[in-house]
């Protein structure tokens, strides 16, 4: 079960988000109530300061708003509306009275408001393009098409500024860019008519119509957005006929096409960052889950299912596919590979289903080499088909890119990682995939999401029944003795209803095989399971399903030409016999540049081990000097972290792994209580392995522990010092008995220090029950000074006098104390 805290959006940080707005159009109304120059007003004195209190108030709001949106990353584009607005009301209702102040021209204050209204139709447009969910191409294509049409109307308008002063050309503006965004829906359909197929065409539709149909609030907030524009377009036309050239009756209360000016976006937006707020107080904030492929699983279930039945606890069952794959089923690679290259596979097996897959899977739970996967039922319709093109992906091309992968990351472990590169080698792990075959299962079964809701913190979680360890033992070993196994697919008689309901034509390729089981009589009998054989699954699945177009979701980049020409010069100068001169040239280009996409990294990681491998050979025979080596050794692997390669960041923390392992970098953090990794190093010193330790060694680990317990920074954290008592106990017993004197000293001052520290009763009697299980083990019995032992009479004592203490827990630290004592002084208990 993943814990998911609140969200951080309190009521007063909206407030305040809320506040500004309305702020800024009030400040912006009273900045209407101002002239031009020329004009009278009531207020000769008072009302300049007013102007001033508006701008400054307007840009001071501004200025905390973005402070709010860097804060608040789940409404950062709701935000950016929020902050042009603002710039907008500041800079059309300020023009007044900067140009009754005439610091600047008509036509540099007419081009500042342009460019403010601009710059808010392209954050709508964006914003708008979102809701309807378009991609990021069409996205950028529709910003540039209406930022250009934009920018062509202000051009054009800007030679009108000396005839009509600046009210009119400032109220085209708004007409015109709002009138853009009005076309908005038949400019997207236009552009996708152009960029892709008419089967692509369809499937878009289908997505937005879906979309909306999932996320109806999406509909009501681009409506809403649609609406304003049209309003502000059509007023800002009405007043073009009404009032333009402006004649005004009331000089004191300005032009009157300034109204039209307004911005209207802030309603929209106001009312949708009032509906994220009501379902951010119970909406997590961190939405990722283990037990989920994609983050958003959780809020959708809150959303759909939780808050409407306004329970603490909600729990839906639905029966839907699930997938077992076990990508070493015979344990291969857990014996014969790192432990680095066992998790890399895994890994990567599981982004390349997220990848393909995302939207139609629910949960991806791992253990060990068997990746259990479960279906969206919400979003899956046929989930079993579903699944047959999720495995078969992965059995065509899933699988051997991992492989691929794999192989380029040993070929370059002996420049990366030297010590482990020495273990393995290209042609054992060639040897080793050669040998693995994937055990693929679907069933049909039933699982549970549930949510509970408390005070401070919402949980999700997804329940499914695993399969059945003997069962799948049995059929495993029959289809391995059979040679089945790797391509086949078992299938569960649920399944195999459900996929003749589904798909008519997958269908025919289930098989029946009889199994003989073993009863507990020593009597056997036969049975039967259902198996879609690969080679009878994929004709179908490419004429009925489109395979092949889902599995191009899998191919790679193609090579840019600029990167497959500087390859190509470098492949044909080292068929030239180089010298290191070269090899440093070539380099030297290498890094500067900049490579793109799986294919030209992979061909650029080989051309890099070719040229490493060229250079081994120059230093062998004296024709590289042995620093310039190194240092070429050392610039190529900068340029290979540079560059990216397979499973690179687990592969880093895997190096950081074993870095702490070190003794003596481990000693040294153990004593550094600033340390970011010192919790982790005490939690590592407490479970070191003693075996493969020399006495040496861990005599200094315990002269560790006793520096750490004469450290007062140390001696306080309550983690560190159970991890010192777990530690010396765990060490202590890997000593020879020559070193008892080693071992009674950091024993005694141990001792000491949980007195002095005054630790809670779990680790005195922890302490105590370990000294009596290494007496046992050592056959010796430790001891501690007097007045120390006195201490601790006092202590044991002070727990036996807590009201409320069961006397068998009584009798039970009367009894380590005797122990720990070696004397049987009584204690003084509570009556």
């Amino acid at each position: 079960m993943d814990h998911l805290p609140r969200s951080k959006i309190s009521p007063e940080r909206f407030a305040t988000h809320a506040a500004l707005v309305c702020a800024a159009v009030l400040s912006s109304g009273i900045m209407l109530i101002g002239y031009r120059p020329g004009n009278t007003h009531p207020f000769p004195l008072l009302f300049p300061v007013f102007l001033w209190l508006s701008g400054f108030g307007a840009f001071t709001g501004f200025f905390i708003s973005l402070f709010i949106v860097l804060r608040e990353a789940r409404s950062s584009l709701l935000g950016l509306i929020h902050l042009a607005i603002f710039v907008n009301v500041a800079l059309l209702f300020g023009l007044q009275f900067i140009l009754m102040q005439q610091p600047l021209t008509a036509g540099l204050a007419y081009a500042l408001y342009a460019i403010c209204l601009l710059g808010l139709a392209l954050i709508l447009n964006e914003h708008m393009a979102r809701l309807l969910g378009s991609s990021y191409v069409e996205r950028t294509s529709l910003a540039l098409i209406i930022g250009l049409l934009n920018l062509g109307f202000v051009t054009w308008d800007l030679r009108l500024l000396q005839f009509q002063g600046i009210e009119e050309p400032s109220l085209k503006c708004v007409r015109n860019i709002y009138a853009c965004l009005l076309l908005q829906p038949l400019l997207i359909l236009g552009i996708r008519r152009l960029t892709t197929r008419q089967a692509g065409v369809r499937g878009s539709r289908r997505r937005l119509k879906s979309s909306f149909r999932r996320h109806r609030d999406r509909f009501r907030f681009y409506a809403g957005h649609w609406l304003a524009c049209a309003f502000a377009a059509a007023f800002s036309q009405w007043l073009l006929s009404q009032h333009a050239p402006d004649n005004l009756n009331d000089p004191w209360l300005g032009s009157k096409i300034v109204w039209g000016c307004i911005s209207l976006a802030w309603i929209p937006a106001l009312l949708q960052q009032l509906r994220h707020w009501q379902q951010a107080q119970l909406l997590p904030r961190n939405i990722r889950s283990p037990w989920q492929s994609t983050g958003g699983r959780a809020e959708q279930f809150l959303k759909q299912h939780h808050l409407p039945r306004a329970a603490q606890e909600t729990w839906l069952g639905l029966r839907t596919a699930i997938i077992m794959i076990d990508h070493d089923p015979h344990e291969d690679c857990r014996v014969h590979l790192p432990a680095l290259l066992y998790r890399a596979r895994q890994m990567q097996c599981e982004q390349i289903m997220s990848r393909i897959f995302s939207e139609q899977i629910l949960s991806t739970q791992t253990q060990g080499s068997q990746i259990l996967v479960s279906m969206d039922p919400e979003h899956s319709i046929m989930s079993c088909t579903e699944s047959l093109l999720i495995l078969t992906v992965l059995y065509l091309d899933g699988l051997p890119l991992v492989e691929k992968r794999l192989k380029q990351l040993v070929r370059l472990l002996p420049l990366l990682d030297p010590e482990l590169g020495r273990l393995l080698s290209e042609n054992k792990v060639e040897q080793l995939f050669s040998r693995l075959q994937g055990f693929f299962h679907l069933d049909y079964n039933w699982i549970d999401q549930s949510m509970r809701s408390g005070d401070d913190e919402a949980s999700f979680d997804v329940r499914l029944e695993n399969l059945n360890p003997r069962e799948r033992q049995r059929v495993l070993t029959q289809l391995s003795s059979a040679q089945w196994l790797g391509n086949f697919i078992w299938i569960s008689e649920s399944a195999r209803d459900r996929l003749k309901t589904e798909s008519p034509f997958l269908a025919s390729t289930i098989e029946r095989w009889p199994i003989q089981l073993e009863q507990v009589h020593g009597k056997s009998m036969e049975t039967a399971i259902f198996l879609i054989k690969f080679e009878n699954l994929i004709p179908r699945l490419q004429r009925y399903h489109a395979l092949d177009e889902i599995r191009s979701r899998l191919a790679p980049l193609p090579l840019p030409p600029h990167s497959q020409r500087v390859c190509e010069e470098i492949e044909v100068s080292l068929s030239r016999d180089p010298d290191h001169i070269d090899l440093q040239n070539h380099l030297k280009a290498m890094t500067n540049h900049e490579w793109q996409g799986f294919r030209a990294k992979d061909l650029a990681l080989d051309i890099l081990l070719k040229m490493v491998a060229r250079a081994d050979l120059l230093e062998r025979n004296v024709r590289m000097h042995k620093n310039d080596w190194q240092n070429f050794r050392r610039e190529t692997r900068e340029l290979v972290q540079k560059i990216g390669y397979p499973s690179q960041e687990l592969h880093k923390a895997h190096l950081s792994k074993l870095e702490l392992r070190q003794l003596h970098e481990l000693q040294r953090i153990c004593l550094e209580p600033e340390h970011p990794r010192c919790r982790e190093a005490w939690l590592l010193l407490a479970s070191l392995p003693t075996r493969t330790l020399h006495s040496d060694a861990v005599g200094q680990l315990l002269q560790t522990i006793a520096a750490a317990c004469r450290a007062p920074a140390l001696r306080s954290h309550e983690i560190i010092l159970h991890k010192a008592v777990e530690a010396f106990f765990h060490l202590a017993r890997g000593l020879p008995l020559n070193r008892d004197n080693d071992v009674s000293r950091v024993f005694e001052i141990l001792a000491r220090t949980l007195i002095e520290v005054e630790a809670d009763q779990e680790l005195l009697l922890a302490f105590m029950d370990g000294k009596l299980a290494m007496d046992q083990q050592r056959g010796t019995e430790m001891s501690v000074s007097g007045p120390v032992l006195i201490q601790w009479k006092e202590a044991v004592e002070n727990i036996l006098q807590e009201p409320d203490l069961p006397a068998s827990i009584q009798a039970a630290i009367d009894l380590r104390w005797r122990s720990f004592s070696g004397s049987n002084d009584p204690l003084h208990k509570a009556s």
